[in-house]
């Protein structure tokens, strides 16, 4: 697979959470801007979330780490986006370049979630 762009992680954040909430017959918003809070606007809560992570890491077959992401932008859709594109992006790079990444699927690190 090659490297996803921000707007591949977008749209993918983008279905995955409309899809939870129509489940959960709930109505999505019209358009998740880049400067859309999912956690604040009540779209996620921190389970949700860590789910959506996890989500994110099968559906890209990469390892996601938040450890890097400063916490205040962690659950703005845009920022959020970019920084995993950015990781998925390295981790092609190793990959390519032969360095070891570790296993295709692992589960989401949440050493950044604790307070």
């Amino acid at each position: 697979m090659s490297a996803a762009m921000p707007s591949d992680v977008h749209a993918f954040l983008t279905r995955y959470l409309n899809e939870r909430l129509r489940e959960q017959r709930r109505v999505p918003p019209e358009a998740y801007g880049d400067d859309y809070d999912l956690l604040l606007s009540g779209v996620v809560d921190s389970l949700g979330f860590v789910e959506m992570i996890a989500a994110a890491g099968e559906h890209f077959s990469r390892e996601i780490d938040l450890s890097d992401l400063d916490p205040e932008k962690m659950t703005v859709i845009g920022h959020l986006s970019i920084f995993i594109a950015g990781q998925l992006g390295q981790q092609h790079e190793e990959a390519v370049h032969g360095r070891e990444c570790g296993p295709e699927i692992v589960p989401v690190s949440v050493r950044s979630m604790r307070g």
